[in-house]
């Protein structure tokens, strides 16, 4: 647990980094619901869902006790919303870290809080009509758990990975990058004791580029301040199955 600690107390050095570049700097345009319908694009992976077991035994605390959950069916991005779509819907940039040599907008959008990638959805599901949500733990999990851990410790914040490099058949490369917001509040799993729960916390999974093996893993679950944002910190969106796709795998 300790080594979990000590990569919430990095996060929140990051976040006052966050806060001195990028963010603090964001100017907001206008945005055209018609440029945002003739440019929106954002494959998604069809998940049939199904039981499986979440959390470990031998894990960190807060991934303790492993669990059965069953996920319905669903979809997921195949990577990270990036900053092209983010400003494409924003209308601004608010990431500390958008390439080193030249821009590259499709890096992973950053330095966004659990509060604004919701305000994000609400307003691109009002645009395209669509039902974009972020995943839940249990559904991020479930598509991330035959991945192995990575070690990202040290990698320059600008080499994370371009979204459209990604492998496309299905999805990959969910640890490592950025830490992705889930839905949920952040609190113990069912049976843990003592129950634990962090207030205006919000879960984030996956690890980021800062992070060590053993952050960025499947398992391994953090969490940030809702209304903050990080720039080791972006989200993926996910939508219900049943619902369908107005824009499938575009």
């Amino acid at each position: 647990m300790k080594k979990f600690f000590l990569s919430m107390v990095a996060l929140n050095v990051l976040w006052l980094m966050s806060m001195s570049s990028a963010k603090c700097q964001a100017i907001q345009t206008t945005v055209s619901k018609s440029e945002v319908l003739k440019h929106f694009e954002y494959p998604m992976n069809e998940l049939e869902g199904g039981t499986f077991t979440m959390g470990d035994d031998n894990g960190e605390t807060n991934a303790r006790p492993a669990h059965q959950v069953t996920v319905e069916p669903y979809y997921i991005g195949k990577w990270e919303v990036s900053q092209k779509l983010w400003k494409l819907v924003m209308g601004y940039n608010p990431s500390a870290f958008t390439g080193e040599a030249a821009p590259n907008d499709n890096l992973p959008v950053e330095n966004v809080s659990w509060d604004d990638a919701m305000e994000f959805i609400r307003r691109l599901n009002q645009i395209t009509s669509e039902t974009y949500r972020l995943p839940s733990e249990a559904e991020w999990e479930f598509a991330a758990k035959d991945e192995q851990a990575v070690s990202a410790h040290n990698i320059s914040r600008s080499r994370m990975r371009d979204t459209k490099t990604e492998e496309v058949q299905k999805v990959t490369s969910m640890v490592g990058n950025v830490w992705e917001w889930c839905l949920d509040e952040y609190k113990s799993y069912p049976g843990q004791k003592p129950e634990f729960k962090q207030g205006n916390a919000r879960v984030i999974r996956g690890g980021s580029w800062f992070d060590n093996e053993l952050n960025c893993s499947p398992k391994t679950r953090g969490y940030f301040d809702k209304s903050s944002g990080c720039s080791s910190i972006g989200f993926r969106l996910a939508k219900t199955k049943k619902t369908g796709l107005i824009f499938p795998g575009r």
